[in-house]
């Protein structure tokens, strides 16, 4: 499949399949919102964020997949080269707003601890690198007020965006996310055995939207 805009090697890629990733700063060209997918969720800011991080994982995957003739974009929060400096980082969430707005399915992975021997207990040892460098706080601002946001906006009037929510079965501090999810009737997809980056159900609900 030809790709439909040449790719920027400094913030935007092309995958083999056609799929469009946006990276941090990124900009995306014309694409149907119900098949632009934004990747939010934590981030776990080490020294090795491009092979390391669970997005990178999730768009080796998704390389993977036929996506036909469709039109795909990914919106990913993070710096293509995994480098961002403080003048960059500050300006992030406006990046992040605007292109949560474009999007029309929000997909977030919330590996969500506060101290890194519970984020890793019963890991499989090629998963424990998508934790920050031994330092799990990782329950950010952003996260939430991302994820209150996209609530309300599923629940006053755009009930077209789709919400596809994960995150490992021990997480901490998301008491408040079941409650929402239950009274909005949107699933939470569990992961059990931290044996991958992420939950493989999850992963396929939202090619599951992506592709309908």
């Amino acid at each position: 499949m030809k790709p439909r805009h040449p790719a920027d090697s400094k913030n935007r890629d092309v995958l083999k399949n056609g799929i469009e990733v946006i990276y941090a700063f990124g900009e995306l060209k014309d694409c149907d919102a119900k098949r632009v997918v934004f990747l939010a969720g934590t981030t776990a800011w080490n020294s090795n964020l491009c092979s390391d991080s669970w997005r990178r994982h999730f768009i080796g995957e998704i390389a993977q997949i036929d996506i036909g003739d469709k039109q795909v974009a990914l919106c990913v929060p993070e710096p293509k080269d995994g480098c961002m400096d403080g003048k960059e980082s500050r300006h992030l969430i406006d990046w992040e707003t605007e292109y949560l707005d474009k999007a029309g399915i929000h997909a977030y992975w919330l590996n969500t601890y506060w101290h890194y021997d519970l984020a890793v207990q019963d890991c499989a040892p090629e998963v424990k690198r998508y934790f920050s460098d031994g330092k799990a706080a990782n329950i950010g601002i952003t996260v939430r007020s991302e994820l209150g946001a996209s609530f309300g906006r599923y629940k006053y009037g755009n009930q077209s965006l789709k919400l596809v929510i994960g995150c490992p079965a021990d997480a901490q501090g998301l008491a408040w996310l079941y409650i929402q999810s239950q009274l909005l009737g949107i699933p939470v997809y569990q992961q059990y055995e931290k044996t991958s980056a992420y939950d493989q159900k999850w992963f396929d609900a939202i090619v599951h939207e992506m592709l309908k």
